[in-house]
């Protein structure tokens, strides 16, 4: 989450009460409040890109991910559609140099043909909690 005012570039994480709600039913006053941002009392928005938005550097990263891709060898991307312009940008030109793709996903996205045709690239068909940890126990 962040501030929709921008008085502060802090990102942030929803309430935990929020986080936790299940149910199906009205906002309370103190679920509504805790949906203000803690410094003007704006709303908060979810930290996402909407449509009549841009990628820049202050909010997303823009710059220094493609300069990120043009340095990497290995990408693993991890539970994703690919549905969003940046995110594809990234593993475009990490394939593009060579550099190895793993797409950990439960189904098919716009990753997984260059993860198989990417140098020693890998598709995992595995929910992310089970196929990190024995990624992680398989590379130490």
């Amino acid at each position: 989450m962040r501030c929709g005012n921008e008085c502060s570039p802090e990102l942030s994480l929803l309430a935990e009460p929020l986080r936790r709600r299940r149910e199906n039913r009205e906002l309370s006053a103190e679920e509504w409040a805790l949906l203000r941002c803690s410094r003007c009392r704006g709303w908060l928005r979810p930290h996402v890109l909407w449509f009549d938005e841009f990628y820049d550097e202050e909010h997303f990263r823009f710059e220094s991910s493609i300069r990120a891709a043009a340095e990497t060898d290995l990408l693993v991307i991890v539970g994703t559609s690919g549905s969003t312009t940046l995110p594809n940008h990234v593993a475009s030109i990490v394939h593009e140099r060579g550099g190895t793709i793993l797409d950990i996903n439960i189904e098919e996205n716009a990753f997984t043909p260059l993860a198989r045709s990417s140098q020693n690239g890998a598709v995992i068909r595995q929910p992310a909690a089970r196929a990190l940890p024995e990624l992680l126990r398989c590379s130490g």
